[in-house]
């Protein structure tokens, strides 16, 4: 396939959607745009927490949302 392969393409946003749906849920509003903030400077750091925080989300491990 290449890679401009529409559904790929589409597999990406779904994604991208999906993982701003899950940090929208544990994020609380200020603790979000710093880490949009984060994303500008360093998109790799930014990257990683969110990963980090949607796998804690994934196993339960956030009880409430992250200030």
């Amino acid at each position: 396939e290449p890679p401009g392969d529409p559904s790929q393409q589409e597999a990406k946003q779904r994604e991208a959607e999906i993982r701003n749906t899950i940090l929208a849920q544990v994020l609380d509003q200020a603790a979000r745009a710093r880490l949009s903030n984060l994303a500008l400077v360093k998109p790799d750091k930014a990257k990683a927490v969110e990963n980090y925080l949607i796998q804690m989300a994934r196993f339960g491990q956030l009880a409430g949302k992250v200030s």
